[in-house]
């Protein structure tokens, strides 16, 4: 059996940085203790990361790049139907569902650390711009 590299380092490093970013975002941002200088600069690196996957996206490795994965509406809609009657198409790397949701993450991140960078207080801690 041969095997494949799908996912290289920089993709799971970005991956897991991701999540271990976001969730010390949550937790700072919830705690009733002064955490909030540790989440500005979780914030930075949480975009940083979202941007050098986009970036990545673009000029990185084979099953990295959007093109790859990202499909159009009428190939998600024929992987959906299939996939609801039991019989999808097997893929290496994400299925069109799949990447719909990588595109629908990395937006969601996007919105949440770029309104964060207007977020203020208006007391003590004031965002970016």
């Amino acid at each position: 059996m041969k095997s494949t590299l799908v996912w290289d380092w920089p993709i799971r490093m970005m991956h897991w940085l991701m999540v271990l970013l976001f969730t010390g975002l949550i937790i700072t941002g919830k705690s009733d203790a002064d955490y909030m200088q540790y989440h500005f600069y979780m914030g930075y690196g949480l975009s940083a990361v979202i941007i050098a996957r986009i970036l990545y996206g673009f000029f990185g490795s084979h099953y990295a790049l959007f093109g790859q994965f990202v499909k159009g509406l009428k190939e998600i809609l024929s992987y959906a139907k299939d996939f609801l009657f039991s019989r999808p198409k097997k893929y290496i790397g994400h299925n069109p569902l799949g990447g719909l949701m990588v595109v629908a993450l990395l937006l969601a991140l996007t919105v949440q650390w770029a309104t964060g960078l207007f977020n203020s207080d208006d007391i003590f801690w004031f965002g970016s711009f």
